[in-house]
């Protein structure tokens, strides 16, 4: 399944999604290139930079990635129309960290998924796929980034929020 071979993959329960339609293929590679360079690996960027400019570009491309799929979201359900795809699911773990870790613990300070009301609501929408919401932990999310990079958070204090319920996920 995935991968581009026509096969569907199986989620959780019954029936199953093809997350890369060959239809759809070009779409979903242009937002899976746009997302990793800008958002996926962005926040690392931020998170990691050692030095004022590497930094700045850093959050640039994190807030126009944001702003990008915020405008995408306000004309469809998701990211290639109104079916989940490859983009889709390479987008959410991202944006399931991002307040309550990116935009704090590395500096990804300029928006929050929060502020934004498409991008918010296509986080809420795919939680409540089938599947999805047992493989959020957003406890251990702050737990494990705030409590293990030390040199990001030497003290190693675990923030008490946003919790799940916080970001409208329970």
């Amino acid at each position: 399944g995935g991968g581009g071979d026509g096969g569907g993959v199986s989620l959780v329960g019954k029936g199953s999604v093809e997350l890369r339609p060959a239809a759809l293929a070009a779409d979903i590679d242009h937002w899976n290139n746009m997302l990793y360079k800008g958002l996926n690996n962005g926040v690392y960027r931020c998170g990691f930079a050692t030095t004022q400019a590497a930094y700045e570009r850093a959050v640039r491309d994190v807030g126009e990635s944001l702003d990008a799929v915020e405008a995408q979201l306000a004309t469809s359900r998701f990211l290639c129309g109104d079916r989940v795809t490859e983009a889709d699911v390479r987008l959410f773990p991202t944006i399931v960290r991002y307040d309550t870790v990116y935009a704090t613990l590395f500096k990804c300070s300029t928006r929050r998924v929060a502020d934004l009301p498409n991008l918010s609501a296509w986080m809420k929408d795919f939680y409540l796929l089938p599947g999805v919401a047992d493989t959020v932990h957003v406890t251990g999310y702050r737990q494990s980034y705030f409590g293990q990079l030390f040199p990001l958070n030497p003290g190693g204090i675990v923030p008490a929020g946003p919790t799940e319920g916080d970001l409208g996920l329970g």
